[in-house]
Parts: C-alpha cells; structure tokens; sequence
C-alpha cells in the first residue's frame, strides 16, 4: 500500500501495516504523464538518482495521484544546488572576496578568459 502525505510516499506491506519505504519528494521530482500498456495504467516519479514505477487499474487513478504527488512537489521550497548557491554568493561579492572564495574552493577555477 502506498499513502501520500506531505513529505513524500509511504510504503507498506498492509494498509494499517508499519512503513517499510519512503519516497521524499522535493522541488526536482518529476512526475511522468500516465500511460496504458500491458493492460494496467503506469506512470513515474523520478527523484534525483532513481525513478519508481507505480501502476493503478484506471487512468482516472491515475491521473488523480500524478495530480496529487505534483502538488506535493509544488508546495516544496525550491531546491538549490551547492553550484548554484555558490553561484549566487559571487555576484554578491567584491573582486578581492570573488578571488578568496576561488583560492579556498579548490574544485572550481577561475580565470579572466572565457571557456
């Protein structure tokens, strides 16, 4: 069984049965448009690094728990990367501040001409 609540998908074994599995959703999850094949209506959520398979009788159903699962994931805050973060905090800064942030962030480079 599989339950909707605000933070995500619960899974369990029974309907009144202890949650064995979750789903958090957040701002990046996508939600696939419901399809017919092999007789049953399926559809996706993909979340970050792994995409779940759901499959219900109707697409009336369907379509209810895509709808219901994108409001989740519209009420979330929107997610941001660490690259965008950093992003952001350079065009707030300096040129001296610009250079210390590049000399103390070894992974990412900087240099006066473009790419």
């Amino acid at each position: 069984f599989v339950s909707l609540t605000e933070k995500g998908l619960e899974m369990s074994k029974r309907r009144d049965g202890p949650i064995e599995g979750k789903i958090s959703l957040h701002s990046l999850c996508v939600v696939t448009n419901p399809e017919e094949t092999h007789g049953e209506v399926c559809f996706y959520v993909h979340v970050r690094r792994r995409s779940y398979y759901f499959a219900v009788k109707t697409m009336s159903d369907a379509n209810q728990w895509a709808d219901d699962i994108n409001e989740v994931i519209s009420s979330k805050e929107e997610f941001q990367t660490r690259t965008e973060r950093l992003i952001v905090e350079l065009r707030n800064l300096q040129t001296e501040e610009i250079d210390s942030v590049y000399k103390n962030k070894r992974h990412i480079a900087h240099t006066p001409r473009r790419l």
